[in-house]
């Protein structure tokens, strides 16, 4: 559930927290966590890769969730739901 930019030592902010949020949602909607392997394989694609968008493993999955979910899973903080400035 670390967030990218907590694997790499940088501080835990509130952006943080809502990636862990997207984890959970995209567990829920999946099955499995974004990302799945060793831990090292793990923290190394959260830096360098997206997760398969939830739609594309259970299509299923509302258009509304599964941009949620991505837009939750951003390696930039800043582009989480809850980094953005209002």
């Amino acid at each position: 559930y670390m967030s990218p930019e907590q694997a790499t030592g940088l501080p835990v902010t509130e952006a943080s927290d809502w990636y862990s949020v997207g984890v959970m949602l995209y567990e829920a909607l999946v099955g499995r966590p974004p990302f799945v392997g060793s831990n090292v394989a793990v923290l190394t694609s959260k830096q360098k890769s997206d997760p398969v968008p939830p739609s594309r493993l259970v299509p299923e999955v509302p258009a509304e969730l599964d941009g949620l979910c991505r837009d939750l899973l951003s390696r930039d903080p800043a582009a989480r739901p809850a980094g953005r400035e209002s």
